[in-house]
Protein backbone atom coordinates (compact mmCIF):
# COMPACT_ATOMS: atom_id res chain seq x y z
CA UNK A 1 0.00 0.00 0.00
CA UNK A 2 2.84 2.16 0.61
CA UNK A 3 4.41 1.80 -2.42
CA UNK A 4 1.14 3.01 -4.10
CA UNK A 5 0.58 5.89 -2.15
CA UNK A 6 3.90 6.79 -3.01
CA UNK A 7 3.04 6.65 -7.20
CA UNK A 8 -0.12 8.06 -6.26
CA UNK A 9 2.15 10.92 -4.55
CA UNK A 10 3.89 11.22 -7.29
CA UNK A 11 1.22 11.80 -9.95
CA UNK A 12 -0.34 14.33 -7.77
CA UNK A 13 2.46 16.31 -7.57
CA UNK A 14 3.11 16.44 -11.82
CA UNK A 15 -0.87 17.08 -11.64
CA UNK A 16 0.14 20.25 -9.19
CA UNK A 17 3.21 21.00 -11.90
CA UNK A 18 1.42 20.69 -14.94
CA UNK A 19 -2.56 20.50 -14.79
CA UNK A 20 -3.06 19.23 -17.98
CA UNK A 21 -5.49 16.48 -19.22
CA UNK A 22 -2.57 14.16 -19.48
CA UNK A 23 -1.57 14.30 -16.07
CA UNK A 24 -5.21 14.10 -15.03
CA UNK A 25 -5.70 11.23 -16.57
CA UNK A 26 -2.57 9.68 -15.37
CA UNK A 27 -4.13 11.07 -11.85
CA UNK A 28 -7.24 9.05 -12.20
CA UNK A 29 -6.03 5.96 -13.44
CA UNK A 30 -3.47 5.75 -10.62
CA UNK A 31 -6.20 6.55 -8.27
CA UNK A 32 -8.83 3.98 -9.39
CA UNK A 33 -6.05 1.40 -9.57
CA UNK A 34 -5.24 1.79 -6.04
CA UNK A 35 -8.47 2.21 -4.81
CA UNK A 36 -9.52 -0.86 -6.06
CA UNK A 37 -6.70 -2.35 -4.49
CA UNK A 38 -7.82 -0.78 -1.31
CA UNK A 39 -11.36 -1.89 -0.98
CA UNK A 40 -10.22 -5.56 -2.63
CA UNK A 41 -7.62 -5.25 0.40
CA UNK A 42 -10.38 -4.12 3.00
CA UNK A 43 -13.07 -6.66 2.03
CA UNK A 44 -10.65 -9.50 2.56
CA UNK A 45 -9.59 -8.18 6.20
CA UNK A 46 -13.33 -8.38 7.30
CA UNK A 47 -13.76 -4.52 7.29
CA UNK A 48 -17.22 -4.78 6.51
CA UNK A 49 -19.30 -4.57 3.40
CA UNK A 50 -21.39 -2.63 1.08
CA UNK A 51 -24.39 -3.04 2.73
CA UNK A 52 -23.94 -2.56 6.35
CA UNK A 53 -25.14 0.20 8.04
CA UNK A 54 -21.69 2.14 9.41
CA UNK A 55 -19.39 -0.25 7.46
CA UNK A 56 -15.84 1.15 7.31
CA UNK A 57 -15.55 -0.47 4.10
CA UNK A 58 -18.77 1.55 2.75
CA UNK A 59 -17.67 4.45 4.01
CA UNK A 60 -14.16 4.30 2.73
CA UNK A 61 -15.63 3.28 -0.95
CA UNK A 62 -17.74 6.44 -0.81
CA UNK A 63 -15.08 8.59 0.04
CA UNK A 64 -13.46 6.80 -3.35
CA UNK A 65 -15.93 7.74 -5.16
CA UNK A 66 -16.14 11.23 -4.03
CA UNK A 67 -12.63 11.89 -4.85
CA UNK A 68 -12.55 10.03 -8.26
CA UNK A 69 -15.65 12.10 -9.08
CA UNK A 70 -13.92 15.23 -8.79
CA UNK A 71 -11.73 14.55 -11.80
CA UNK A 72 -14.10 12.36 -13.68
CA UNK A 73 -16.07 15.59 -14.07
CA UNK A 74 -13.21 17.72 -14.96
CA UNK A 75 -11.78 15.41 -17.60
CA UNK A 76 -15.87 14.53 -19.16
CA UNK A 77 -15.51 18.66 -19.49
CA UNK A 78 -12.26 18.56 -21.45
CA UNK A 79 -12.13 15.57 -23.50
CA UNK A 80 -14.15 14.62 -26.51
CA UNK A 81 -16.22 11.35 -26.39
CA UNK A 82 -14.47 10.19 -28.81
CA UNK A 83 -11.03 10.32 -27.73
CA UNK A 84 -11.10 8.17 -24.86
CA UNK A 85 -8.51 8.71 -22.00
CA UNK A 86 -9.12 5.16 -20.16
CA UNK A 87 -9.20 2.94 -23.18
CA UNK A 88 -7.23 0.46 -20.73
CA UNK A 89 -10.34 0.00 -17.94
CA UNK A 90 -12.70 -0.24 -20.45
CA UNK A 91 -13.06 -3.92 -20.16
CA UNK A 92 -12.41 -4.49 -16.05
CA UNK A 93 -13.63 -1.37 -14.14
CA UNK A 94 -15.90 -1.65 -11.18
CA UNK A 95 -17.02 1.61 -10.78
CA UNK A 96 -20.21 2.67 -9.72
CA UNK A 97 -22.68 5.45 -11.30
CA UNK A 98 -21.62 8.69 -12.07
CA UNK A 99 -18.37 7.21 -13.44
CA UNK A 100 -19.68 4.42 -14.70
CA UNK A 101 -21.37 6.32 -16.99
CA UNK A 102 -19.00 7.93 -18.34
CA UNK A 103 -16.70 5.15 -18.61
CA UNK A 104 -19.57 3.00 -20.44
CA UNK A 105 -19.46 6.70 -22.63
CA UNK A 106 -15.64 6.38 -23.60
CA UNK A 107 -15.41 3.01 -23.57
CA UNK A 108 -18.62 2.62 -26.17
CA UNK A 109 -16.51 4.65 -28.10
CA UNK A 110 -12.87 3.35 -28.12
CA UNK A 111 -14.43 0.10 -29.09
CA UNK A 112 -16.29 1.16 -31.97
CA UNK A 113 -13.12 3.22 -33.09
CA UNK A 114 -11.10 0.49 -32.89
CA UNK A 115 -8.55 2.91 -30.53
CA UNK A 116 -5.59 1.04 -29.37
CA UNK A 117 -4.12 3.91 -26.98
CA UNK A 118 -5.67 5.91 -24.55
CA UNK A 119 -3.14 9.09 -25.32
CA UNK A 120 -3.79 12.07 -27.96
CA UNK A 121 -1.52 14.98 -28.11
CA UNK A 122 -4.22 17.27 -27.42
CA UNK A 123 -4.34 15.67 -23.86
CA UNK A 124 -0.60 17.55 -23.31
CA UNK A 125 -1.40 20.74 -24.11
CA UNK A 126 -5.55 21.18 -22.67
CA UNK A 127 -5.36 22.52 -19.44
CA UNK A 128 -7.58 21.70 -16.94
CA UNK A 129 -8.61 23.89 -13.59
CA UNK A 130 -5.55 24.54 -11.39
CA UNK A 131 -8.30 24.53 -8.33
CA UNK A 132 -9.41 21.18 -9.45
CA UNK A 133 -5.73 19.72 -9.74
CA UNK A 134 -5.58 21.55 -6.06
CA UNK A 135 -8.52 19.98 -4.81
CA UNK A 136 -7.84 16.03 -5.88
CA UNK A 137 -4.67 16.40 -3.97
CA UNK A 138 -5.99 17.44 -1.40
CA UNK A 139 -8.58 15.63 -0.97
CA UNK A 140 -6.42 12.18 -1.10
CA UNK A 141 -4.10 13.67 1.45
CA UNK A 142 -7.23 13.98 3.54
CA UNK A 143 -8.13 10.59 2.94
CA UNK A 144 -4.72 9.03 3.42
CA UNK A 145 -4.79 11.00 6.50
CA UNK A 146 -7.56 9.99 8.18
CA UNK A 147 -7.55 5.91 6.63
CA UNK A 148 -3.93 5.54 8.44
CA UNK A 149 -5.12 6.70 11.45
CA UNK A 150 -8.22 3.85 11.63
Amino acid sequence: MDQEHEKCEEALSLLLHTPSVQSLTNVMEMLTEHFQSKETLMKHCGCGSPGEPFSPYANHVKDHERILEIGYVELARKVEPNNSFLAMTCSDTQLKEPHKSFLAMTCSNVQENGASTYHTPAMDIVMVDKSVAENIVREFRLHATRSDML
